[in-house]
């Protein structure tokens, strides 16, 4: 019986280190679906970036993915700043699950060719504090939900074709950079705390004071 007990321990203390130094199924592959719209391709990726359900994105190390240092289960950080992509971004895959949404805190898309519209499950991603989407081919209204993710700190959309107004990003209290330079953005300059702002460009758009 003692012998049993022991190995049934032993099975049991793996199993749960095994748990948690890897990434929930289900995070995996929405990231896999979110690469798959970055790089607008439904073929196999190259093995050595990872981005597939057969790794791990943090064991594994996938490509421009940063994890939580000690428990390296939790993805804090994506980053794809200048890689040549040219698909749209799914943020309904990225922020739906909660295991990712609970955790991710910075995500950089910009100098790529990703466009189309911005969705609103975006706001679900409530830990980001840095998201930096500048680059081209963005497009459409920001969606009201932008202003409830309350922990943003840098935000640049910069050099895409966003229109509709800024008002709800106003809202966004603790914000030290906004660029949302060279745009189509329309309305009323809202009134931001200019006090922790220490980088604000809202040039070249058609906006108001």
């Amino acid at each position: 019986m003692e012998k049993i007990s022991i190995w049934f321990l032993f099975v049991s203390l793996f199993l749960i280190i095994h748990v948690t130094d890897s990434v929930d199924d289900a995070a995996r592959d929405s990231l896999v679906t979110l690469f798959t719209g970055l790089s607008n391709t439904n073929g196999p990726t190259d093995p050595s970036i990872g981005w597939n359900s057969s790794s791990d994105p943090c064991r594994d190390e996938w490509k421009g993915v940063s994890c939580d240092g000690k428990t390296n289960s939790l993805v804090k950080q994506i980053v794809f700043g200048n890689s040549s992509l040219s698909g749209f971004l799914n943020a309904t895959a990225l922020c739906g699950v909660d295991y990712i949404a609970a955790s991710l805190n910075l995500l950089n898309l910009s100098l790529n060719n990703i466009g189309g519209e911005i969705q609103a499950d975006i706001a679900k991603c409530k830990q980001l504090t840095r998201l930096f989407l500048g680059g081209k081919q963005f497009t459409g209204k920001l969606p009201d939900s932008m202003a409830m993710l309350g922990n943003l700190i840098q935000l640049d959309i910069s050099n895409n074709r966003f229109g509709g107004e800024l008002s709800g990003l106003a809202r966004i209290s603790g914000l030290q950079m906004l660029l949302v330079q060279n745009n189509q953005l329309t309305g009323e300059i809202p009134g931001f705390d200019f006090l922790n702002l220490d980088q604000f460009n809202v040039s070249n758009n058609n906006l108001q004071t």
